[in-house]
């Protein structure tokens, strides 16, 4: 059932049990209609202003109405029937007629794929498969548990999303991939809101298989405490932190990973919410070789002539560089011989041959983006709170 399909049978249902006299059931799904028509609303906040506005009018109608009847109905009542301790906010209880809020992901990466971060699979690993290995000891034990919260930190473009791709592939799991602009709403009390209905949704799902509940530049999503710009982060920074202990009976069936390039910019409650906290740092020099000639080779049109020594020589120089930059060059090389075959007029075959000189050429124009200041600020986090994964 498509959101237009459940907002229009859940008012049909409002006006039903209005008629018939039964306030509160009425309250309950006008309540739950407004909560759809809201989110329907924000789709089209920047595509379709003046449908925006329709559907935005019409929800605080609704609202409005819905409070009006609150006046004549059961508080205890419409509380057992929301499911919710305050009236102030409905919590969002998926059913299996509904389709999911937030988008789900079936990713088909896998853990084989990715060079190196052998400590961080391992981890991973452990987390998806534990409950399912050790089933005797559920229950009996206190303090052995699969992890709950991973945290994956390190430079930009190291694989740290991969991982998270790779986590749900390898546990046959769904990937709940989550940013800022899914969370964070005008409205007051939307954004905490939100919160709550990922984490409604991913307890819901998680009855049919495990979720892996992905947030992605975590530092922006719930920033430091001490540099709140406005009470919505503190709310949803508690908000956030609620629902994560929330998932403890969770355990084996939800696994919360999040994923920055700042940790230390990462409020200290939230840093302990994540067990496990391991420094995804760059490509060894080994890591490199393999990498590079890797990419050439799974390309499918490029070859090399590059001999060993020249792989060395290109990883010595690269000495800075992430996963995806070394990836960069590579693409650089390649497009820069076409280019140059284009503009000689001549032919270009099945095949593409980029040669030492071509990948020195491209590392001239591609620079790292990981800066001093960021190795020292990470390698700072990783001595004080983290785990340093298997890298330079």
């Amino acid at each position: 059932m498509n959101s237009q399909a459940f907002i229009s049978k859940c008012l049909q249902e409002a006006i039903q049990y209005e008629n018939n006299n039964m306030i509160e059931e009425a309250v309950a799904k006008y309540s739950k209609a407004c909560e759809r028509l809201t989110l329907l609303a924000n789709e089209c906040k920047i595509s379709n202003p003046l449908v925006y506005k329709a559907i935005y009018e019409k929800t605080v109608q609704y609202i409005d109405h819905a409070d009006e009847l609150k006046k004549n109905c059961n508080h205890d009542k419409l509380m057992r029937l929301v499911n919710k301790k305050s009236s102030d906010f409905i919590s969002y209880v998926p059913t299996e007629e509904d389709e999911p809020i937030f988008p789900i992901q079936y990713p088909e990466k896998k853990m084989e794929d990715i060079i190196g971060m052998e400590a961080a699979k391992k981890t991973l690993k452990t987390a998806l498969t534990f409950n399912e290995q050790f089933k005797n000891l559920l229950g009996k034990s206190k303090n052995i548990k699969a992890p709950r919260c991973i945290l994956f930190y390190g430079p930009p473009g190291t694989g740290k999303t991969l991982l998270a791709e790779s986590a749900a592939s390898f546990g046959n799991s769904l990937l709940m991939p989550i940013s800022c602009s899914d969370v964070y709403n005008k409205f007051i009390g939307e954004s905490e809101k939100n919160v709550r209905y990922i984490f409604n949704q991913c307890k819901f799902y998680s009855q049919q298989r495990n979720i892996v509940l992905f947030f992605d530049e975590v530092d922006k999503l719930i920033p430091n405490n001490t540099s709140l710009e406005s009470s919505v982060n503190a709310r949803v920074l508690q908000e956030f932190l609620t629902q994560v202990n929330s998932c403890d009976d969770y355990r084996g069936k939800i696994l919360i990973l999040g994923a920055t390039n700042y940790p230390q910019n990462l409020d200290g409650a939230l840093t302990r919410r994540f067990e496990k906290r391991i420094e995804i740092g760059l490509p060894s020099f080994d890591e490199r070789i393999f990498l590079l000639k890797e990419l050439i080779r799974c390309d499918g049109v490029m070859k090399s002539n590059m001999t060993e020594d020249q792989f060395k020589n290109v990883a010595e120089k690269t000495h800075d560089y992430s996963n995806a930059e070394l990836q960069t060059i590579i693409q650089e090389a390649g497009t820069s011989v076409v280019q140059t075959c284009a503009e000689n007029n001549a032919n270009i075959s099945d095949h593409v041959t980029i040669t030492y000189q071509d990948v020195l050429s491209a590392c001239k124009k591609i620079k790292p983006a990981c800066t001093l200041e960021m190795k020292e600020s990470i390698a700072a986090f990783t001595e004080k709170s983290g785990s340093k994964e298997n890298n330079e």
